[in-house]
């Protein structure tokens, strides 16, 4: 464990440019939490080597480690995993894609995060959405056939240590929070 943490107290000591202050602070008591509540097997992989995938539950114990709420998980019509959670006030969804294995046992290689955001009085524009993209890394947004704004995030579980999985959604989580003050919806 000594170990497994002192990965993740560097990878969040590289990673302090990225998030301001309080955000940093929320992440690293977020990987002090998860150490000691997640439990699924594949989080031992740490000590020799990184993720393969994620099934339903590790991604599960993941939003909950990183104190997402009204976490829901189901499959949907085409069987693959999908997330419903809830952060800063704004519900978003989780796609899981490239997904082996049978509904069991499935794990998959590739999620997407979306959160979407309509505004019937201030419809949104293209250029409020240009304005978000030239800024970020991480996150992309753009506008839907029906005039939503829409805040996505890919996360590639494959070959990431369960500490950069934390650090990505902490991310999210950020993002999220900013990506609502920047369309005036907080």
């Amino acid at each position: 464990m000594k170990k497994i943490a002192m990965i993740m107290a560097f990878f969040i000591s590289f990673s302090v440019e990225a998030l301001e202050e309080e955000t940093v602070n929320q992440a690293k008591n977020n990987v002090e939490k998860s150490l000691q509540h997640l439990t699924y097997k594949s989080l031992k992989k740490e000590e020799t080597g990184f993720q393969k995938g994620l099934t339903l539950g590790e991604m599960e114990n993941l939003l909950k480690a990183s104190d997402f709420t009204h976490v829901k998980s189901r499959m949907d019509k085409d069987n693959l995993m999908q997330f419903d959670a809830k952060s800063e006030g704004a519900q978003f969804v989780i796609q899981g894609d490239n997904c082996k294995g049978s509904k069991e046992k499935q794990h998959c290689e590739y999620f997407e995060i979306f959160a979407y955001f309509k505004d019937s009085k201030t419809p949104y524009d293209l250029d409020l959405m240009n304005e978000w993209n030239k800024d970020q890394r991480w996150t992309k947004a753009y506008l839907s056939a029906n005039n939503e704004a829409i805040l996505t995030q890919e996360l590639h579980p494959v070959y990431s240590t369960a500490a950069s999985l934390l650090y990505q959604l902490q991310s999210w989580r950020h993002s999220l929070d900013e990506f609502q003050y920047h369309i005036h919806w907080k």
